[in-house]
């Protein structure tokens, strides 16, 4: 599930479900100063980590990464863009 940008862009925000505390996110909306916020969902508990963006492939996608490698939670991300 995503939220596109409100002029007609690429999905700004969303939620993703972790596989083995990893997950990769398409969105053409990143760039390589994007600054991704991430927080955990709450669906699958049990197994939560700190969680932090990884590899940022500007145009394309990025990473979010649970420092539990059990982790299936869903998380919930937005990109921003610095002025």
């Amino acid at each position: 599930e995503a939220l596109s940008d409100p002029n007609g862009g690429a999905a700004v925000a969303g939620t993703a479900l972790l596989t083995g505390g990893t997950v990769t996110v398409s969105t053409s909306a990143v760039t390589a100063d994007s600054k991704v916020l991430v927080s955990h969902g709450g669906v699958n508990v049990g197994n939560l980590g700190h969680l932090y963006t990884d590899t940022i492939v500007a145009g394309t996608s990025f990473d979010i990464t649970s420092s539990n490698g059990a982790d299936t939670d869903t998380v919930n991300w937005w990109v921003l863009e610095p002025r």
